[in-house]
C-alpha cells in the first residue's frame, strides 16, 4: 500500500484549512492533514505526526507563520515550509522567502498552491538526492585514501616544482623520514640519480599517460637503495600534479624468494581488496591466467569460469559498445611500455551493468618480450552513479533558482510604479530569459477588455506587424491562444498545425505555449510563447509557466485596481462624468486661456429638481437611472471642448468655454433645459424631469475657480426659490441666501453657549465575530425651536465660520471623557472614533491640543481614533504627513474616512501612518448588485491587507452585504445592519444587554 504524504496545516480557520487541504488534494494523492494553530501543538506536531510538508498562515492570533518556520528550521530544516496569505505584500513575501521559506501562495489564487506543494516536495527529493550522493563520494574518498595507506608501495604526489603535494606512510618509511617530514622536501632531496634541473624536466613532461622507470633513491641515514617508480600526471583544482608510485627493488633484485613471499602476501591483499587481481595472455580475447577471489562479487563468474581451456574470455565480459576503446587503449599503453588506467563498462553473469575502473601493465619475459597483462579492476558504479545524481541535483537545483529569480523579479518590476502595459513588456523579456526552455525570442501577452470573450494584444516581442494585426483581437476559441483562454488550460503544439487557425509567413517553423493567465476562475488573459520546432512539452516547464501565470494574474488583478482606483479619483463612478476635481482643474485651464483669448467663460450649477422625491418614490435604482440619462442629455446639449461634471448626489456642473457673447450662454442653457426636460421610462413607468441651474459668468463675476462655483451655487438657490425648470445668472445683489447663512451662524453660536449640542454614537463591529469593537461619536444640535437637528445642516456652516475648531475641540473632549465615564463604571474598553473636519486637520495646534485632552481626562491614547476624509489627507501632502507623524507619537489611532470617493495614490498610502480605511457606504449599498463596484471593494480590502491596513465597511444595511464583507476577509462593519446611532444612555444600556451576558 502506498505510503500517503503527511500534511502539516498551521491555520486557525478551520475553513481556510479546508481550502488548502481541497488544492492540495488536487495534485497529492494519497495524503493526511493534521491543523494546529498554536506553537504547543505546532512543535508536539513536528515530534509525532513527522509531517512530509508544512503550510503555514501567515498571521493568526496567538501563533505566526514566521514563529513556525524558525522552529522547522530549528528541528527539521529538510521539511518544505510554504506560507499561504491573504495579508502578503510583495516585499513581506520575498523576505520569508530570504528567512527560509520554500514558496508563497496568496489565499486568493490558491490554484497555485496545488503545484507548489509538488514543486517543494519535488525539491526535497532533490535535495536528499544530493546528500545521498555527496555521502557516497565523501565514502569513495575516504576508501581511496584507506587504498592509498594500507599500499604497500611507496605513494608520493608532486607539485610541478618538485614539493610534495602529499606522501604516504610507505614512501616516508623507504626514505627513514616521518610523513610530516616528508611533506617539506623535494624531490632532489631524496633523489639520487639526477639534478634538481633534470627532475624539473622529467616533472614537465610527465602527462596523464604516465611513464615508468627505474633510479635510485637515498635514505635520511644517507643509505641508497633502487626503486621502480611508475608516474602518472593529472590536474587538481586546475594544478597539475604528478602521481608516483615507487616500489624499493633492492631485494627483489638479490632475493627472489623474498620477492615469491611478497607477490604471495600481494596475492592475499589483493584477494581481500573490494576489486579483482588478473593476469591475462596479451593475446586474442584476452585469456584469463590468474584472478583474485573477487572476480566473483565484481563478475558473478566464479575463478574456476574464468580459467582454463573452455573458460570465459575477458574481453567477452567487457561492454560490447566499450570492447574497442579498451582494445585500443590497452595496445597504445603497451606498445609505449606504460601503465595503463582505464574507465569502462563489463556485463556480469546475470546481465547487469556495471562500471569499473582498472590499473594495469605489460609483463615482460627475460628476453624483453611481453607475454602477460597483470592489474587491477574495481566497481566504481556507486560512485559513477553518485556522480550523475550530483550532477543531475546541481541542475535541477540550477534550474530552480532561475526560476524563482525570475518570479521574484517579476514581482519586484510590479511594486513600480509603472504603466500596465509597460509591466507586462519588462515581464515577457524576463520570461525569456529562463535557460532551460527552448523558448525563442518571440512571444506576446494578449488580456480580456471590456469584451469578455475576446483577447486583446497588449505587448509582445518580435511579432511582424503583420502578423500583430491578425493576432491583436483573437475570440475566445479561435487559434491556440483562443482555445487556451477558453478552456483555461496550457494548449501547446510543436509545430504550425490545424490548431493554428491564423498563420503568417513571415515567421519561421516553431512550436508553441499558449498559457492563460487567471484569477478566481476568470481569465484575465494569455501569455503566448513561441518555441523551437518539434520541441517536446514537458511537465516541469508547464509547472513553471502556470507559476508565472499566476503570479501575473494577481499584479495584473492589482494594477487595474489601482488603475481603477486613479480614475474614480477623477471621475464618477456612476456617470462616468468628470468629479469635482477635474471639473476645478479644466476650470481653472478655461479660465487661464480666456484671460488669453479674451474670451468669457461660464459655469453652470445644475439640479435635478425634486431629486429626492424621485429616490423615494421610485427607489434607489430609479434614481441612479435618472443620473445616468441626465448625464447622457447633459452631454449631448453642450459644445465639444465644454465639460459636463457630477459634482455630488444630483448636483452637476457644466463649464462653456471660448464664449463670445453671453446672449451664447442662453442659447446652451436653453438648450439644456429643453434636452432634459423630457419624461424617462423606467420599468413601465413615466418619470418627469426638471431642471435648475444658476450661472456665473468670468470675468465679470470673479477671478478665481472657487468663487464661480460659489456664486453659481448662490445663483441656483435663487432659481429655486423661484420654482422649478428655472435658471438665475448671479447678480452681486443676491443676499437672500446669505442673510439665511447669517441667521444660522447667530443660532449656532447661541447653541455653543448654550450647550445644546449633544453627541449620539455608533458601535462598528468585528465582521467575523459581530463582537463591538469601538463606536464612533456623531454630533447632533438638540434646538429648542426646531427639535434634533442633522449635522448635515449646520455643519458646513460650521466649517464655513471657522466655528468647527471650538466645536470640534468640545467633540474629543466629550467623547474622551465618556469612554473614560464607561471605563470607570466597568463596562468593555472600546475605542471612540472622532471625525475632524479640513479646518480641524489644518490647526497649527492640533496634536498639542488633542494631548493636552488625554491627559487631562486620564484616558488611554489607544482608545482615541481619528477619522480625516481621503480629499482632506490629499489636500497638501507634505503638511498632511508631518501631522499624522505628530498624531501617531501621542499614540491615537487615525482612519481615512470614505475612502474610494478621493483620489489617494498607493504612493501616499505606503507613505502615510495610518491605521484603518473606512470604505466609502457608496460601495458597501452596491456591492451585492454591481460586479465593477464589488471588484473595487476587493481590490481596496487586498490593498489594504498589503499594506497591513485594518478596513472598516460604512453602511452595512443588509446580511448579504455583511456575507459578501466577511468573504472579503473586511476586518470591521458599521451600519444599520448592526446598530444605528445611540445616546450615551442608550450605548450603556446596549453593553449591558449584549456585551455583559
Amino acid at each position: 500500500m502506498e505510503t500517503p504524504y503527511r500534511v502539516l496545516i498551521v491555520e486557525d480557520v478551520p475553513t481556510d484549512a479546508e481550502l488548502n487541504e481541497r488544492a492540495i488534494q488536487e495534485v497529492l494523492t494519497p495524503c493526511v492533514f493534521k491543523r494546529v494553530e498554536t506553537e504547543e501543538a505546532f512543535l508536539r506536531a513536528l515530534d509525532e505526526f513527522k509531517p512530509d510538508i508544512i503550510i503555514s498562515d501567515y498571521i493568526m492570533p496567538s501563533f505566526d507563520g514566521m514563529t513556525a518556520l524558525k522552529l522547522t528550521l530549528e528541528r527539521t530544516p529538510l521539511i518544505p515550509f510554504i506560507i499561504v496569505t491573504g495579508s502578503m505584500n510583495e516585499d513581506t513575501a520575498v523576505n520569508c522567502m530570504k528567512e527560509g521559506a520554500t514558496n508563497y501562495v496568496i489565499k486568493q489564487s490558491l490554484k497555485r498552491l496545488g503545484p507548489a506543494v509538488l514543486h517543494a516536495l519535488e525539491e526535497k527529493k532533490i535535495r536528499l538526492e544530493k546528500i545521498k550522493a555527496e555521502e557516497a563520494l565523501k565514502d569513495e574518498a575516504n576508501r581511496r585514501q584507506i587504498l592509498m595507506e594500507q599500499s604497500r608501495d611507496g605513494i608520493v604526489i608532486l607539485d610541478q616544482n618538485g614539493k610534495v603535494y602529499e606522501a604516504n606512510k610507505a614512501f616516508a618509511d623507504m626514505l627513514g623520514y616521518s610523513t610530516e617530514q616528508v611533506r617539506h622536501l623535494h624531490v632532489w632531496d631524496w633523489d639520487y640519480q639526477w639534478t634538481a634541473e633534470q627532475l624539473i624536466e622529467m616533472i614537465r613532461l610527465v602527462d596523464a599517460a604516465g611513464d615508468h622507470f627505474e633510479t635510485r633513491h637515498r635514505r635520511k641515514d644517507g643509505s641508497i637503495y633502487e626503486v621502480d617508480i611508475s608516474t602518472n600526471g593529472a590536474l587538481l583544482g586546475g594544478q597539475k600534479l604528478v602521481f608516483c608510485v615507487c616500489r624499493d627493488i633492492s631485494e627483489r633484485r638479490s632475493a627472489e624468494r623474498s620477492l615469491r613471499k611478497s607477490e604471495e602476501r600481494l596475492r592475499v591483499l589483493m584477494s581481500n581488496l573490494p576489486g579483482m587481481a588478473y593476469q591475462c595472455l596479451n593475446a586474442p580475447g584476452w585469456p584469463l591466467e590468474f584472478v583474485s577471489q573477487g572476480c566473483s562479487a565484481l563478475t558473478g563468474y566464479k575463478p574456476e569460469e574464468l580459467l582454463g581451456k573452455d573458460a570465459i574470455l575477458f574481453e567477452d565480459i567487457i561492454h560490447p559498445e566499450d570492447r574497442k576503446e579498451v582494445y585500443d587503449k590497452v595496445q597504445e599503453h603497451v606498445r609505449l611500455g606504460r601503465r595503463f588506467h582505464l574507465e569502462y563498462r563489463i556485463t556480469t553473469k546475470q546481465g547487469d551493468e556495471k562500471h569499473v575502473w582498472e590499473q594495469g601493465q605489460l609483463v615482460t619475459d627475460p628476453g624483453g618480450e611481453g607475454q602477460w597483462l597483470e592489474g587491477f579492476i574495481m566497481d566504481i558504479s556507486e560512485h559513477r552513479k553518485a556522480e550523475i545524481a550530483l550532477e543531475q541535483s546541481d541542475a535541477e537545483l540550477h534550474d530552480a533558482y532561475f526560476s524563482e529569480a525570475v518570479i521574484n523579479m517579476i514581482l519586484s518590476e510590479s511594486l513600480n510604479n509603472i504603466p500596465l502595459k509597460e509591466f507586462l513588456q519588462k515581464s515577457l523579456h524576463m520570461i525569456f530569459s529562463i535557460p532551460w526552455i527552448a523558448l525563442q525570442p518571440i512571444g506576446s501577452i494578449s488580456l480580456v477588455e471590456d469584451d469578455m470573450d475576446a483577447l486583446v494584444m497588449k505587448t509582445h516581442s518580435s511579432i511582424p506587424e503583420k502578423l500583430e494585426n491578425l493576432c491583436g483581437h483573437i475570440s475566445f476559441g479561435q487559434c491556440l491562444c483562443g482555445k487556451a483562454a477558453q478552456s483555461q488550460e496550457i494548449q501547446f503544439a510543436d509545430h504550425i498545425d490545424e490548431q493554428h487557425e491564423i498563420c503568417c509567413d513571415e515567421i519561421s517553423p516553431h512550436g508553441h505555449y499558449a498559457v492563460p493567465i487567471v484569477f478566481s476562475r476568470r481569465t484575465l488573459g494569455v501569455l503566448n510563447l513561441y518555441l523551437n520546432e518539434g520541441h517536446i512539452r514537458k511537465k516541469k516547464e508547464e509547472d513553471f509557466l502556470n507559476a508565472i501565470a499566476d503570479t501575473l494574474a494577481g499584479i495584473i488583478m492589482r494594477k487595474k485596481a489601482e488603475e481603477r482606483i486613479e480614475y474614480f479619483a477623477y471621475f464618477d463612478a456612476l456617470t462616468g462624468l468628470p468629479n469635482r476635481n477635474l471639473f476645478l482643474d479644466r476650470l481653472t485651464q478655461g479660465i487661464a486661456r480666456a484671460e488669453y483669448r479674451k474670451k468669457l467663460v461660464a459655469v453652470m450649477a445644475v439640479d435635478i429638481d425634486r431629486f429626492k422625491f424621485i429616490n423615494d418614490t421610485y427607489g434607489l435604482d430609479a434614481g441612479d437611472a435618472v443620473l445616468q440619462e441626465v448625464s447622457k442629455r447633459l452631454l449631448s446639449s453642450v459644445r465639444d471642448g465644454d465639460t459636463v461634471a457630477r459634482l455630488g448626489n444630483d448636483d452637476f456642473g457644466v463649464l462653456l468655454i471660448d464664449i463670445a457673447d453671453s446672449s451664447d450662454i442662453i442659447l446652451i442653457i436653453e438648450k439644456i433645459m429643453k434636452n432634459v426636460s423630457h419624461p424617462i421610462q423606467f420599468h413601465g413607468k413615466e418619470i418627469m424631469l426638471t431642471l435648475s441651474a444658476g450661472i456665473s459668468v468670468y470675468p465679470d463675476d470673479g477671478k478665481d475657480p472657487s468663487s464661480h462655483i460659489k456664486n453659481a451655487d448662490r445663483a441656483i438657490a435663487i432659481a429655486k426659490q423661484q420654482g422649478r425648470k428655472n435658471y438665475q445668472f448671479y447678480t452681486q445683489d443676491m443676499d437672500v441666501k446669505a442673510a439665511e447663512f447669517v441667521q444660522m451662524e447667530k443660532d449656532l453660536f447661541n447653541a455653543m453657549r448654550n450647550q445644546e449640542f449633544i453627541l449620539h454614537y455608533q458601535p462598528y463591529w468585528d465582521i467575523n465575530t459581530k463582537k463591538i469593537v469601538g463606536v464612533e461619536a456623531l454630533i447632533r444640535w438638540e434646538s429648542p425651536e426646531s427639535g434634533l437637528i442633522s449635522p448635515g445642516k449646520f455643519i458646513p456652516v460650521l466649517e464655513d465660520t471657522r466655528m468647527i475648531i471650538e466645536v470640534g475641540e468640545w467633540i474629543l473632549r466629550t467623547a474622551i471623557r465618556q469612554v473614560k465615564e464607561w471605563q470607570n463604571k466597568g463596562y468593555p474598553v472600546v475605542p471612540v472614533s472622532v471625525n475632524l473636519s479640513l479646518i480641524q486637520f489644518r490647526q497649527k495646534d492640533l496634536s498639542e491640543m488633542i494631548e493636552k485632552i488625554i491627559r487631562e481626562t486620564g484616558c488611554y491614547p489607544s482608545l482615541l481614533t481619528l477619522e480625516i476624509t481621503e480629499s482632506a489627507f490629499m489636500h497638501d501632502i507634505d503638511f498632511t504627513y508631518s501631522v499624522l507623524a505628530n498624531l501617531k507619537k501621542i499614540g491615537v489611532s487615525v482612519s481615512i474616512d470614505d475612502f474610494g470617493t478621493g483620489y489617494s495614490s498607493l504612493a501616499y498610502l505606503k507613505r502615510f501612518p495610518v491605521d484603518n480605511l473606512k470604505i466609502d457606504m457608496s460601495f458597501i449599498r452596491e456591492i451585492a448588485t454591481d460586479p465593477d463596484t464589488a471588484s473595487i471593494v476587493t481590490a481596496i480590502i487586498a490593498m489594504a491587507h498589503t499594506l497591513n491596513l485594518n478596513t472598516i465597511a460604512e453602511g452595512v444595511e443588509t446580511e448579504e452585504q455583511w456575507k459578501i464583507l466577511r468573504l472579503l476577509r473586511c476586518h470591521m462593519g458599521q451600519g444599520y445592519y448592526f446598530s444605528k446611532p445611540l445616546s450615551a444612555a442608550e450605548i450603556e444600556i446596549f453593553f449591558k444587554e449584549h456585551l455583559l451576558r
